[in-house]
């Protein structure tokens, strides 16, 4: 299964999102490859750093090789003009279009969904995925409402803004609790199923 972040807007957690989807899979036991399409090549170095280091078993895969993957997780540029971005929506089963929480991020995310749904390719799947969540914040209790405007399915999970999610492309995964491992596992599970 190919899966995709993409998304129009930059910092929106697609590089760091990739990277924990791809270890959360891996260590479900799953063989699992990263495909960078960014050109900045940042989760290239964070997998490479991760391999070195012992704490990853997650591989890279270039564009156009092949392999005996379960998963391969495509990082993308935040660029709709791009060609490769386009192929790799086109290619993909699943699509995850990480969105922060704030009316700036939804307005300048409907342009790559309304992409998205005219690229998809049938049987594939797209969702968004609320990233960077702060729990109690007058906008994170009404994300709910905010799905018919996107356009897309909501993935019910959401991932909060923690720290440690951020370390863990530093650190390795370890540097997650088993909480938040937990909640990528239910997360992970609900756009694969």
């Amino acid at each position: 299964m190919i899966i995709t972040l993409c998304g129009q807007k930059g910092g929106t957690g697609k590089t760091t999102l990739s990277f924990l989807l791809a270890e959360t899979l891996s260590r479900a036991g799953k063989r699992v490859a990263v495909r960078d399409d960014d050109p900045q090549k940042s989760i290239t170095q964070v997998i490479e750093e991760a391999r070195a280091d012992g704490k990853s078993k997650v591989e890279l895969l270039e564009k156009g090789r092949a392999g005996d993957f379960d998963f391969i997780v495509v990082d993308t540029q935040p660029r709709l003009d791009s060609r490769v971005l386009q192929e790799a929506i086109r290619e993909s089963d699943r699509l995850i279009l990480p969105l922060k929480p704030s009316m700036v991020d939804i307005r300048a995310t409907l342009p790559a969904v309304e992409m998205v749904k005219s690229s998809i390719r049938k049987g594939a799947r797209a969702f968004v995925l609320w990233n960077m969540v702060k729990p109690g914040t007058r906008i994170s209790k009404e994300l709910e409402g905010l799905e018919a405007m996107i356009g897309l399915p909501v993935l019910k999970g959401q991932v909060p803004e923690r720290i440690g999610f951020t370390y863990a492309t530093l650190q390795g995964y370890d540097a997650i609790s088993g909480e938040d491992r937990e909640l990528l596992q239910r997360i992970v599970l609900e756009f694969i199923v």
